[in-house]
């Protein structure tokens, strides 16, 4: 979704930031469909997600079909670093440092966002990935990024505290609860 996801609505059980913000210009990193619609274009990194009805398809390729047909079923679409290609770390640009990290990772069919608490190396997280059987991941924006999620008592924990907020773009991949 692009815009912050309310934090008050209980139907929301995860929020975090998804696809990169240029600090140039304040418009997404690489491509983006949302609920169909394209918000930004180009091939920056060659990891992506496609959410195309209830599938989530996550991988790494220089093309994706996945980004047209979001585009034509009312999917979305969005591109981060690759982590793990059918379980080998696959890292095409590795950022320096060490920060916390996230990522939608695909293990077995079951799609989940993994989050160190401790701060991390990219190569030792994609490493840890790789480790616990993931095949495939990609990067959420980490570090100091906002995000909240609950616990299965309806806990609410925040990612990070702090809230940026203020840019157009600001994009989250959000789950909700099943009705």
């Amino acid at each position: 979704m692009i815009g912050v996801p309310d934090i008050n609505d209980k139907s929301i059980i995860l929020a975090t930031q998804a696809a990169d913000i240029r600090a140039d210009n304040g418009k997404i990193v690489g491509a983006f469909v949302v609920n169909g619609k394209p918000m930004s274009w180009g091939l920056s990194k060659q990891g992506y997600c496609g959410i195309i009805g209830d599938t989530i398809a996550i991988g790494v390729a220089e093309n994706s079909p996945l980004f047209e047909k979001a585009t034509e079923v009312n999917g979305h679409f969005f591109r981060q670093y690759p982590l793990v290609r059918d379980g080998i770390i696959y890292i095409d640009n590795a950022p320096k440092g060490k920060a916390i990290r996230k990522a939608l990772c695909d293990r077995n069919g079951e799609i989940m966002v993994i989050m160190t608490t401790t701060e991390e190396s990219f190569h030792d997280f994609a490493q840890a990935l790789a480790d616990m059987y993931v095949s495939n991941a990609i990067y959420l924006v980490g570090s100091n990024s906002y995000g909240y999620f609950r616990d299965k008592y309806d806990h609410l924990a925040k990612i990070y505290e702090k809230h940026r907020g203020g840019q157009k773009y600001e994009n989250f991949i959000v789950w909700r609860r099943q009705q």
